[in-house]
């Protein structure tokens, strides 16, 4: 016996969102490297299908609220560059800036190996 698995298109839209942005951000970890693909396409689809079965039914997305916390990201961020740039040329406050080296080493009896794509 046979079950077919039937969609809504809202629900096929809502997968076809989720596959894009994990592969978007698959993409985005490995630098556009396709030798990361073979491991990613698995990655993707477990993860996604991960998020289908445990994660809430939908999230809704309002456009005043996005709207909203793109100006105050915006204006925030302006704010911050303002206080940075006022402390750096303010007169009362000296600032000495200097470069340091930091030697680090790593000694270990055999070397560590790890499986990662390349």
């Amino acid at each position: 016996m046979q079950t077919a698995i039937q969609l809504s298109v809202a629900q096929f839209i809502r997968i076809a969102q989720l596959l894009a942005i994990l592969t978007i951000l698959w993409w985005a970890l490995t630098d556009g490297n396709s030798s990361g693909w073979t491991m990613g396409i698995p990655a993707i689809i477990a993860a996604c299908a991960t998020s289908l079965l445990l994660g809430p039914p939908s999230v809704r997305l309002h456009p005043l609220g996005l709207l909203r916390f793109v100006v105050y990201f915006l204006k925030e961020s302006c704010w911050g560059g303002v206080d940075i740039a006022r402390r750096a040329f303010h007169v009362d406050l000296p600032m000495q800036p200097v470069l340091l080296t930091i030697r680090c080493s790593c000694h270990r009896v055999r070397p560590v190996r790890c499986s990662l794509p390349r």
